[in-house]
Protein backbone atom coordinates (compact mmCIF):
# COMPACT_ATOMS: atom_id res chain seq x y z
CA UNK A 1 0.00 0.00 0.00
CA UNK A 2 2.70 2.21 -0.90
CA UNK A 3 1.48 5.34 -2.17
CA UNK A 4 2.51 5.59 -6.05
CA UNK A 5 4.51 9.13 -6.27
CA UNK A 6 6.84 10.24 -9.10
CA UNK A 7 10.39 10.67 -8.08
CA UNK A 8 10.12 14.74 -8.21
CA UNK A 9 7.24 14.11 -5.64
CA UNK A 10 9.04 11.90 -3.30
CA UNK A 11 12.19 14.40 -3.10
CA UNK A 12 10.43 17.13 -2.69
CA UNK A 13 8.27 15.17 0.31
CA UNK A 14 11.07 13.87 1.79
CA UNK A 15 12.86 17.71 1.43
CA UNK A 16 9.98 18.91 3.39
CA UNK A 17 9.62 15.83 5.85
CA UNK A 18 6.18 16.86 6.48
CA UNK A 19 4.96 14.70 9.24
CA UNK A 20 1.44 15.15 8.08
CA UNK A 21 2.30 12.28 5.06
CA UNK A 22 3.20 9.48 7.23
CA UNK A 23 0.63 10.18 10.16
CA UNK A 24 -1.98 8.07 8.31
CA UNK A 25 0.39 5.53 7.72
CA UNK A 26 1.59 5.91 11.45
CA UNK A 27 -2.26 5.36 13.05
CA UNK A 28 -3.16 2.36 10.81
CA UNK A 29 0.07 0.74 11.92
CA UNK A 30 -0.87 1.54 15.74
CA UNK A 31 -4.53 -0.19 15.06
CA UNK A 32 -2.86 -3.77 14.50
CA UNK A 33 -1.19 -5.58 16.31
CA UNK A 34 1.48 -2.66 18.12
CA UNK A 35 4.27 -5.10 19.66
CA UNK A 36 3.86 -7.35 16.31
CA UNK A 37 4.36 -4.30 14.25
CA UNK A 38 7.01 -2.74 16.73
CA UNK A 39 9.47 -5.64 15.85
CA UNK A 40 8.74 -6.88 11.95
CA UNK A 41 6.38 -4.08 10.43
CA UNK A 42 6.43 -0.75 9.24
CA UNK A 43 6.45 0.79 12.17
CA UNK A 44 10.19 1.43 13.24
CA UNK A 45 10.50 2.48 9.78
CA UNK A 46 7.64 5.36 10.43
CA UNK A 47 9.09 6.12 13.99
CA UNK A 48 12.73 6.63 12.29
CA UNK A 49 10.89 9.13 10.11
CA UNK A 50 9.32 11.18 12.85
CA UNK A 51 12.71 11.12 14.82
CA UNK A 52 14.46 12.89 11.21
CA UNK A 53 11.46 15.13 11.25
CA UNK A 54 12.49 15.95 14.48
CA UNK A 55 16.18 16.68 14.15
CA UNK A 56 15.19 19.06 11.26
CA UNK A 57 13.16 21.03 13.32
CA UNK A 58 15.29 21.62 15.90
CA UNK A 59 18.15 21.69 13.90
CA UNK A 60 16.25 24.54 11.78
CA UNK A 61 15.21 26.26 15.13
CA UNK A 62 19.34 25.76 16.22
CA UNK A 63 19.96 27.94 13.03
CA UNK A 64 17.50 30.69 13.43
CA UNK A 65 19.04 30.92 17.05
CA UNK A 66 22.81 30.98 15.78
CA UNK A 67 21.26 34.12 13.06
CA UNK A 68 20.05 35.79 16.25
CA UNK A 69 23.29 35.68 18.52
CA UNK A 70 25.21 36.62 16.05
CA UNK A 71 23.18 39.43 15.33
CA UNK A 72 23.25 40.67 18.65
CA UNK A 73 26.85 39.85 19.41
CA UNK A 74 27.70 43.37 19.42
CA UNK A 75 25.04 45.15 21.53
CA UNK A 76 25.87 42.06 23.84
CA UNK A 77 29.62 43.33 23.77
CA UNK A 78 28.84 46.99 24.61
CA UNK A 79 26.89 45.74 27.28
CA UNK A 80 29.32 43.92 28.40
CA UNK A 81 31.81 46.69 28.01
CA UNK A 82 29.73 49.65 29.67
CA UNK A 83 30.78 48.69 33.00
CA UNK A 84 34.22 48.51 32.73
CA UNK A 85 33.80 51.93 30.88
CA UNK A 86 32.00 53.51 33.96
CA UNK A 87 34.46 51.99 36.05
CA UNK A 88 37.40 53.64 34.46
CA UNK A 89 35.58 57.04 34.07
CA UNK A 90 35.28 57.11 37.82
CA UNK A 91 38.42 56.19 38.62
CA UNK A 92 39.74 58.71 37.17
CA UNK A 93 37.44 61.26 38.20
CA UNK A 94 38.60 60.31 41.52
CA UNK A 95 42.23 60.17 40.94
CA UNK A 96 41.68 63.49 39.10
CA UNK A 97 40.17 65.30 42.21
CA UNK A 98 43.08 63.70 44.65
CA UNK A 99 45.48 65.26 42.62
CA UNK A 100 43.75 68.45 42.86
CA UNK A 101 43.47 68.01 46.42
CA UNK A 102 46.93 67.36 46.70
CA UNK A 103 48.02 69.89 44.51
CA UNK A 104 45.95 72.84 45.93
CA UNK A 105 46.19 72.09 49.83
CA UNK A 106 48.97 74.28 50.30
CA UNK A 107 46.96 77.30 48.53
CA UNK A 108 43.89 77.02 50.16
CA UNK A 109 42.43 78.90 53.13
CA UNK A 110 39.81 78.39 55.70
CA UNK A 111 37.32 81.35 55.47
CA UNK A 112 38.44 82.41 59.09
CA UNK A 113 41.83 82.82 57.84
CA UNK A 114 40.93 84.80 54.74
CA UNK A 115 38.65 87.53 57.08
CA UNK A 116 41.51 87.21 59.25
CA UNK A 117 44.10 88.27 56.49
CA UNK A 118 41.37 91.16 55.16
CA UNK A 119 40.73 92.32 58.70
CA UNK A 120 44.53 92.71 59.65
CA UNK A 121 45.35 94.58 55.87
CA UNK A 122 42.77 97.21 56.87
CA UNK A 123 43.98 97.45 60.14
CA UNK A 124 47.19 98.18 58.79
CA UNK A 125 45.70 100.94 55.97
CA UNK A 126 43.53 102.31 59.09
CA UNK A 127 46.59 102.53 61.19
CA UNK A 128 48.83 104.27 58.19
CA UNK A 129 46.35 106.62 57.50
CA UNK A 130 45.00 107.86 61.21
CA UNK A 131 49.29 108.15 62.25
CA UNK A 132 50.74 110.11 59.25
CA UNK A 133 47.89 112.16 57.30
CA UNK A 134 50.73 115.34 56.66
CA UNK A 135 52.42 112.77 54.44
CA UNK A 136 49.22 112.43 51.71
CA UNK A 137 49.37 114.67 49.30
CA UNK A 138 46.19 116.99 49.01
CA UNK A 139 44.37 116.79 45.86
CA UNK A 140 43.30 119.58 44.29
CA UNK A 141 39.87 119.65 42.00
CA UNK A 142 40.12 122.38 38.97
CA UNK A 143 37.22 123.89 37.78
CA UNK A 144 37.17 122.84 34.13
CA UNK A 145 35.45 119.56 34.48
CA UNK A 146 35.14 118.81 38.37
CA UNK A 147 37.27 116.07 37.89
CA UNK A 148 40.76 116.07 39.97
CA UNK A 149 43.38 117.13 37.06
CA UNK A 150 41.12 118.57 35.16
CA UNK A 151 40.83 115.59 33.04
CA UNK A 152 44.10 116.35 31.72
CA UNK A 153 46.12 113.23 33.67
CA UNK A 154 48.04 114.31 36.87
CA UNK A 155 47.51 117.33 39.33
CA UNK A 156 49.78 120.02 38.79
CA UNK A 157 51.95 120.55 42.44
Amino acid sequence: EEPQLSKAERRERAQTLSPSIISPFYEEELKKNVVKNFFSGKMIRLVLIQVQFLKKELLKAMGAMDEMVDANRLNVQLLAALPAVWLVSGASRLTLAALFAIRTKKIQQSRTEVLDDARGLLSLIERILLTAPEQIPARRVLPSSGLPGGGAGRLPR
